[in-house]
């Protein structure tokens, strides 16, 4: 690979056509300059190479295209990682959900396109620094729970296009940080629930913009 001689890279973008897992002279390198990086795996039975991606210890901004079959813990050593987007990423697993939290300068997250747990949970402690959460077409995901003390720095929350979720995650309210809230696309019977008096409406009554676009109605509505 031509890119490996280029150890000074700040901006790195990669598209993979096979398996980026063959072993190449050079393959040991560490990119400890490279401060962007974006990986696209273009063909549906081919996973992100973490080998890649593992010798980039030094990245603030990681967007990752294309299946997810795990995620190392590895990671967890990426101190300066604060900006992450997974596009098209397969399906999630508990233990995904788990090193994603642990991530320790992790203050931007984006899920766009993908399937999450059924039922997720948000540990107490977890995602310490998340800023911005923005959640875009994510299947599968029906049930949430924040834990009391998990994402205690959240200020601002996307949700798009999730139409499985079924409610806003039980223990939103106890994100007192949280300023903005928008939700687009998303089906009446869960917008119902946000507006004084539905279900959901003390769990955002303390946050000071919620902008909700574009109702999906029901199909059986009138």
């Amino acid at each position: 690979m031509i890119f490996l001689k280029l150890t000074n890279l700040r901006k790195l973008g990669v598209i993979i056509f096979d398996g980026g897992e063959k072993k190449e002279k050079g393959t040991n390198i560490i990119f400890k300059h490279l401060q962007s990086l974006s990986v696209d795996s273009w063909w549906k039975d081919l996973a992100i190479p973490w080998n890649i991606v593992l010798r980039c210890p030094n990245i603030y901004k990681l967007r990752l295209s294309g299946e997810i079959r795990e995620l190392p813990e590895e990671l967890l050593r990426f101190t300066n990682l604060t900006k992450l987007k997974l596009k098209r990423f397969g399906n999630l697993k508990d233990d995904h959900i788990k090193v994603l939290e642990k991530l320790p300068s992790l203050r931007i997250l984006f899920a766009d396109g993908g399937t999450f747990p059924a039922h997720l949970v948000c540990s107490e402690g977890g995602f310490p620094f998340l800023e911005f959460l923005s959640l875009d077409s994510v299947e599968g995901l029906k049930e949430w729970k924040v834990e009391k003390g998990a994402m205690p720095s959240l200020c601002r929350l996307h949700i798009e296009y999730c139409s499985d979720l079924k409610a806003l995650p039980d223990g939103l309210q106890h994100i007192t940080t949280l300023k903005e809230l928008t939700i687009n696309s998303m089906p009446s019977e869960f917008c119902s629930r946000l507006g004084e008096g539905g279900e959901d409406f003390y769990k955002i009554q303390h946050v000071q913009s919620v902008i909700i676009t574009n109702i999906i109605e029901d199909e059986d509505s009138e």
